[in-house]
Order: C-alpha cells, then sequence, then structure tokens
C-alpha cells in the first residue's frame, strides 16, 4: 500500500490509525491481567487522538466543495420531471409541467411531490406546455390550420 502523495499516509494508517502491522515489528512483553484495562483505556485514548489528528489532516488535504449550483433552475420555475421507470413504450418519458418549490446544490422540490428530484432528471417545461402562447397563433389554441392552406382557399 502506497501512501497517498497529499496525505503521506497509506489507506491502512488512515483507517486504523496506526502503521500496518508486520511480522517484523517489535512485541511487547506480557501482560499481568490486572493492568489490561489500563492498556486498553490508554490504546483508545492514543488511538481517537491518532485518528483525529489523521482525519484533520486528510480533510483538510481534500479542495472544499464548490457552493454554485449545478443546474439552473430556480423556485417558480416551471419544469419536467423524468420518469424513472417506463412502463408502457408509448408514454411520454417526462410527466407534466410542475413548479419548483426549492432548490439545493444539486437537487429541487416540486409542487406535489414530497421526495427530492437530482437536477438529472428535470427539464425546463417548453412554453407551449404552461400556457404562455405565440403571438403569431389566433385567439384559439385548438386552431392549428397552416396559412398555405388559408392561401390556397383563396385562390380557389
Amino acid at each position: 500500500m502506497a501512501p497517498n502523495s497529499t496525505s503521506k499516509l497509506s489507506p491502512f494508517e488512515i483507517l486504523m490509525g496506526r502503521p500496518f502491522p508486520t511480522p517484523w515489528a517489535v512485541k511487547t512483553g506480557t501482560l499481568i491481567t490486572g493492568d489490561l484495562e489500563f492498556i486498553q483505556e490508554a490504546y483508545v485514548a492514543k488511538l481517537i487522538e491518532k485518528l483525529n489528528s489523521i482525519y484533520g489532516d486528510v480533510s483538510l488535504s481534500f479542495p472544499l466543495p464548490s457552493s454554485a449550483p449545478t443546474h439552473p433552475f430556480k423556485p417558480g420555475d416551471v419544469v419536467l420531471v423524468k420518469a424513472l421507470h417506463q412502463h408502457k413504450s408509448l408514454e411520454p418519458p417526462y410527466g407534466v409541467p410542475v413548479t419548483v418549490e426549492a432548490v439545493t446544490r444539486t437537487a429541487i422540490l416540486v409542487e406535489g411531490n414530497p421526495s427530492w428530484i437530482h437536477a438529472s432528471r428535470v427539464k425546463r417545461a417548453p412554453n407551449l406546455l404552461i400556457g404562455e402562447r405565440d403571438d403569431h397563433r389566433d385567439d384559439h389554441p385548438d386552431d392549428f390550420r397552416d396559412d398555405n392552406a388559408a392561401n390556397l382557399e383563396e385562390k380557389e
């Protein structure tokens, strides 16, 4: 086990708080049974002290996590949430538009769902789905008549 270049400690030393035991390590003499509790208490205290110092060294060697969000969503945005399982092949992969209630750095909480959703499963809802209509449409959203069809009718 090679030591880490940053912390100068092997994985065993980081986890166990002591060097890896080897067959040629110096052994202590015989123990008296009355001293066993004292030796255990001293060992545990030194082990905790060593683990705390190693944890401090190792945790300081890693970069701090970024505080910038990993997604563009904000509370109030209308989004589509991708279903985890497609039960039928003809079902759309995304559900109905929902409003974002809260966000963290990587997750989103939407209205009507008590659990947080990872931002990779979410996309911004198209404007047509959230009630906004394009300016070039008529007053009736159900009228999808093509302008070319209207021109053909006028020529006849």
